[in-house]
């Protein structure tokens, strides 16, 4: 907890603050940006007075100024470049992550952030389909549904049905990924049905 209230402070969050990150999108669909955002940062602002404060962590080819003039509506939202706020220190820091589509969700997954799809058009939701549907990752279409999920789903509820995704479907990537292939290798060999 020394390492999550040392990065709380340097982004001017109360350490005592439930953090959601909405992890943006460098999608060619700005419509379905500027949805997400709204919901996200909706969302935030009816959860203020629970305890709960939003961060939209930037996609590393998107500028801040694109944003500001949507994010300076909202009071408890703030945005985040990657020089400010890196992969590690927003999975150490979230009790939620939000999205549309990408990359970052899978980070995520891999750490037991639980997740939730901001899903404003389905048409591009890419690799999120594979996450709701395998997943079972909730989505909201809407703030009032994502300010229900985080009010009534427990961490615990969000993360038991990402589990079995995050075992099967990521186990074969990140840096411990060699160690994790020859693991279930090893469970296969060692279970005999398998072998006949």
């Amino acid at each position: 907890t020394g390492k999550r209230e040392t990065v709380c402070r340097r982004l001017g969050i109360e350490t005592s603050k439930k953090v959601a990150i909405l992890a943006s999108s460098n999608i060619e669909h700005e419509h379905i940006s500027r949805e997400t955002l709204k919901i996200f940062c909706t969302a935030m602002e009816l959860l203020k007075s629970d305890g709960w404060t939003g961060i939209i962590k930037l996609h590393p080819v998107e500028k801040k100024s694109n944003f500001e003039p949507l994010i300076n509506q909202y009071s408890n939202v703030i945005l985040a470049e990657k020089e400010v706020l890196g992969v590690d220190d927003s999975l150490l820091i979230a009790e939620c992550c939000c999205f549309y589509s990408t990359a970052f969700a899978f980070e995520a997954l891999m750490n037991q952030v639980p997740l939730v799809v901001i899903n404003p058009d389905e048409r591009y939701l890419g690799e999120s389909r594979l996450l709701i549907e395998m997943g079972g990752v909730p989505q909201a279409r809407n703030a009032e549904t994502l300010q229900h999920l985080f009010l009534h789903r427990k961490k615990d509820d969000l993360l038991s049905s990402q589990k079995e995704l995050s075992t099967q479907y990521c186990s074969h990537t990140g840096h411990k990924a060699a160690l994790n292939i020859v693991n279930q290798i090893e469970c296969l060999l060692s279970d005999n049905s398998v072998l006949n």
